[in-house]
């Protein structure tokens, strides 16, 4: 399986990031740098050259981290931003949590994890308010029409 870096993605230019190059790089990088941290795997630098994504954008890998838990979530932040700033979607949540990790406001990759989890879960819950209104809107006017 043929990878590429997320640095050749970004040289493409505007709108190169995909929406699944994107989802790529919040929950499932997270997950590979926390098995990389917990198995001592730790060197070099986080950048745009070692995160690497498949040709089919289904899996994610890590060449180099650092071995300081905050450096990292520092440059994880910077690339996330970089990478929303080369994507159709802008979304502002997933570009806060990219500022809190630059900031130095988070203090594990747990917790960007439950950032991005999250972020996700108010989605879910906003499409089912949605849902839920709209079949009670459904039932309403078939009430009325069988009342008139």
């Amino acid at each position: 399986m043929r990878y590429l870096t997320l640095e050749s993605l970004l040289a493409r230019g505007e709108n190169s990031i995909s929406p699944r190059a994107l989802y790529l790089l919040q929950h499932p990088l997270v997950e590979e740098l926390i098995a990389m941290r917990d198995s001592d795997n730790l060197s070099g630098t986080l950048n745009e050259s070692s995160v690497e994504l498949s040709e089919d954008f289904k899996k994610v890998r890590v060449t180099s981290a650092n071995s300081s838990e905050s450096l990292n979530i520092e440059s994880y932040g910077a690339l996330l931003k970089k990478a929303i700033g080369h994507s159709k979607s802008k979304s502002k949540r997933l570009a806060d949590i990219a500022e809190q990790c630059c900031n130095g406001k988070i203090d594990s990759f747990e917790q960007v994890h439950l950032l991005l989890e999250r972020m996700v879960s108010s989605t879910i819950y906003k499409i089912i308010i949605v849902i839920i209104l709209a079949g009670l809107a459904i039932m309403a006017s078939i009430q009325h029409f069988w009342t008139n």
